[in-house]
């Protein structure tokens, strides 16, 4: 059970690395990365209110 979780969370690992690349190539095709970096950054207002 250990070694099938620890599976998927390789899996997950890899699945954000290639999303965080992709966008990162085709800037310019995927505006979607934009409100993903906001979202880590935390920077919206939305961040704010449940503090």
């Amino acid at each position: 059970m250990n070694s099938e979780s620890f599976t998927i969370m390789t899996r997950e690992q890899t699945h954000q690395r290639e999303k965080v690349t992709q966008p990162l190539k085709k800037s310019k095709e995927q505006p979607a990365t934009i409100p993903v970096i906001a979202k880590r950054g935390s920077p919206l207002p939305t961040s704010s209110a449940p503090k």
